[in-house]
């Protein structure tokens, strides 16, 4: 397992008792080696959100035993990345090898250049942090050299512009940090070390001279000389966006699945002790080849330990189909389950709603006392994980769904560029309930007559939501077109597009269409902006469109009408102006389908209770859908 921000310690860095049981529950799915999240060697090294956890004095060695000791119970060997953030850190003023230097992403940042003394008392810090992790009892130590951190910065061309010995020897930081994590640990203590196999600089600036993969063949040696035990091979750095700490599906081929294999294989040539790779690497088929063919040695990966802690024994089981998959959305890294979600402190799983959650056992699965007789209606993401659950419980469970096939929204979800994983919920999800026998009945649309002849103690209503039609003159007209239709590939459309909304779902079918190089596409938004949620999906579609030929017009006051010219709109002028289009695409998002509910209420058809969950209720996304479906289910 890679390191992953976890963000189950305190606030000042603590471990906690949050911490030892989601390292526990990873390490009895069957992982070979967990590397706990960066551990910052100094205050003064910590990340923008001053979330990092730490082992800066001794007063933190209790706690990290506490994890250590519960994995090993397990079997599974555990490891600590400690690192520094150099001149990214939060400080008011960063530490910097080259003060002329600083971010790309933050021109203006201010930095103070490190001195000898200081780099002196930076390298003490590592040695004596490792010694700490020894004493927690751990393995080793993970020293984060890649993505743009502190050694990475000193080997950097473009970050270290010093003329002294640290200039002039730019692995130098590096391997005195090696020898004093060994002298101060022994040679039976484990040092693992990540390094950005490429910095890819000059994937998104001119003149800017990272080092490349070309430069392994003089990196790696020299720092097994040091004394590194393995390499754990990743890319980037953090000011080079999109192709650091992970393949960004958009930009890297067979979407960024195996995207880092490449410098694995270029640092095996060069390397006598193990590669580990990486970053996309959850497919166990791809795992298989990349070892067979000697691309590396080990994979390694961190957010498919959190959408499936029992990935590694499903794997060694014979049971890949009963792997939930990553789907790559980023909500525990970036979304409300990650960063953003500074008040809870937790990391969060779209697809896997235990995580995060382990010590309380919110989720976990048990019998139910009463056996209820439950209806679903619904089969998209909600319906079908609020009957997998059910079923496994062992209430009596149909599951009704008005269309020929389970998945709902799910399938529109899955088209945009960059989005086809999210194909894989819905397969683990139709897999498992086929597994489970659960009576699914497609085609079926209920309706009151259905209910009062099933008579169920239990309704659970996932029909998801009705798309939202916006008053617009013309909105009627022959050539409007919804756009999850279009996804769903139930629309035509002309060869000049104009899409009313700019949300994420609109950014994405911007994205979509646009792939057709003969389309003329304009997004329109009544906003300033546009994927103003900030849900990264919505995002990643927003910055392919800045590389494409799409008109982008945000903050139009008024859409006047639609006609066969196209879209009459008054803009953020207040100027009105006609938008040519053969085709208009509605992306106007969808509003809650719960009159059934209310009416089953009113009625009292139910024995005993009627629920809402996912877009029926309110629409959002699947984080919702999944984690609503399973919540219910646990209280039936």
């Amino acid at each position: 397992m890679a390191p992953m921000d976890v963000r189950l310690h305190t606030h000042d860095g603590y471990a906690t008792d949050r911490s030892v049981a989601h390292y526990q529950r990873i390490a009895k799915g069957g992982v070979g080696l967990i590397n706990l999240e960066l551990h910052v060697v100094r205050a003064d090294g910590m990340g923008p959100y001053f979330m990092d956890p730490r082992i800066t004095d001794d007063s933190y060695i209790p706690g990290m035993k506490k994890i250590a000791d519960a994995i090993h119970a397990e079997g599974v060997v555990c490891q600590v990345e400690l690192g520094h953030f150099g001149k990214f850190a939060a400080a008011e003023v960063s530490s910097a090898v080259s003060a002329a230097v600083p971010p790309l992403t933050a021109p203006g940042k201010n930095l103070q250049e490190l001195s000898e003394e200081d780099i002196d008392e930076l390298l003490e810090a590592f040695a004596v942090c490792a010694s700490r992790v020894k004493q927690a009892g751990f393995d080793g130590v993970m020293l984060h050299g890649a993505h743009g951190f502190l050694p990475q910065q000193f080997m950097s061309p473009h970050s270290n512009r010093r003329t002294d010995r640290w200039g002039q020897d730019r692995l130098l930081f590096s391997t005195e940090m090696i020898r004093g994590v060994r002298d101060a640990c022994g040679n039976e203590f484990l040092i693992s070390y990540r390094l950005s196999g490429d910095e890819y600089y000059q994937k998104l600036y001119q003149d800017v001279a990272g080092y490349t993969v070309d430069n392994l063949a003089e990196i790696i040696p020299q720092l097994v000389d040091a004394g590194v035990d393995s390499f754990d091979i990743s890319a980037g750095a953090l000011d080079v966006p999109r192709y650091y700490a992970g393949p960004d599906p958009n930009l890297f081929p067979a979407n960024g699945y195996g995207g880092y294999l490449p410098l694995a294989a270029a640092a095996k040539k060069v390397s006598s002790v193990p590669i580990i790779v990486t970053g996309q690497m959850q497919d166990p088929e791809l795992i298989e080849r990349a070892l067979s063919e000697g691309l590396c040695d080990m994979a390694g990966m961190a957010r498919q330990f959190l959408a499936d802690p029992d990935f590694p024994s499903k794997i060694a089981e014979g049971r890949p189909e009963d792997i939930r998959r990553c789907i790559g959305c980023g909500y525990c890294a970036v979304g409300a389950g990650g960063l953003a979600a500074i008040d809870n402190h937790s990391v969060q799983c779209a697809v896997n709603p235990e995580a995060g959650w382990v010590l309380e056992g919110y989720h976990t699965i048990r019998p139910a006392t009463d056996t209820r007789k439950v209806m679903v209606v619904g089969g998209g993401a909600a319906g079908m994980e609020t009957a997998r659950i059910l079923k496994l419980r062992g209430h009596q469970v149909s599951l009704y769904e008005k269309s020929s096939r389970l998945g709902g929204q799910l399938h529109a979800a899955s088209v945009a560029p960059g989005k086809t994983d999210i194909s894989l919920l819905a397969h683990y999800l139709v897999t498992q309930l086929e597994k489970l026998k659960v009576d699914v009945r497609l085609n079926k649309e209920v309706t009151i007559d259905e209910i009062e002849r099933e008579k169920p103690d239990v309704l659970v209503l996932a029909a998801g939501g009705n798309q939202f039609v916006p008053p617009i003159p013309g909105v009627d007209r022959a050539n409007v077109v919804m756009g999850v239709d279009l996804l769903c590939k139930e629309a035509d459309i002309g060869s000049r597009v104009v899409i009313i909304g700019g949300e994420e779902v609109g950014c994405e079918v911007a994205d979509f269409i646009s792939e057709d190089k003969e389309k003329e596409v304009t997004l329109t938004s009544l906003l300033p902006g546009f994927s103003t949620r900030g849900h990264i999906a919505g995002l990643r579609a927003l910055m392919n469109l800045h590389g494409k030929q799409v008109d982008l017009v945000p903050g139009v006051r008024q859409y006047v009408e639609i006609n066969d010219e196209g879209v009459r709109i008054i803009d953020a002028a207040g100027a009105e102006r006609l938008l040519e289009a053969n085709t208009i695409v509605l992306t106007a998002g969808s509003r809650a389908n719960d009159s059934l509910a209310v009416e089953i209420r009113n009625k009292g058809l139910v024995r005993y209770s009627v629920f809402t969950v996912g877009d029926a209720s309110e629409p959002r996304s699947i984080v919702e859908a999944i984690h609503e479906g399973a919540i219910v289910a646990q209280h039936i």
